[in-house]
């Protein structure tokens, strides 16, 4: 398991990254809405915002912008790997979840 994976699961174990509240109120209501769900729905949570962070990588406009191209791209390769393994970690719950499903009902 990689690193990023371990400490999403000690994270999704209930302990908080941090106390302070956002000032983006939307966030707030979304960090509400995870804390609130179980470990398998924040994988899948955690899954979906990294998406859309990278959505707003390849779709948003940054000429203006003097990020240091080198980082930039490690940052992106480094959220398509997370994205890529949680992906894995998304099928291997649903591949549990169904096949204990059938066991149940056999």
């Amino acid at each position: 398991m990689s690193l990023f994976l371990k400490f999403c699961m000690f994270l999704l174990k209930g302990d908080e990254v941090t106390q302070r509240k956002s000032n983006v109120h939307i966030l707030n209501r979304l960090y509400e809405h995870a804390k609130n769900l179980q470990a398998e729905e924040r994988i899948i949570f955690i899954h979906e915002v990294i998406n859309n962070i990278k959505e707003l990588y390849i779709n948003g406009k940054y000429d203006t912008v003097t990020w240091d191209p080198k980082k930039l791209q490690m940052f992106q390769l480094n959220l398509d790997r997370q994205a890529s393994e949680l992906k894995e970690c998304i099928k291997t719950l649903k591949s549990r979840a169904s096949t204990t499903q059938v066991g149940i009902r056999k």
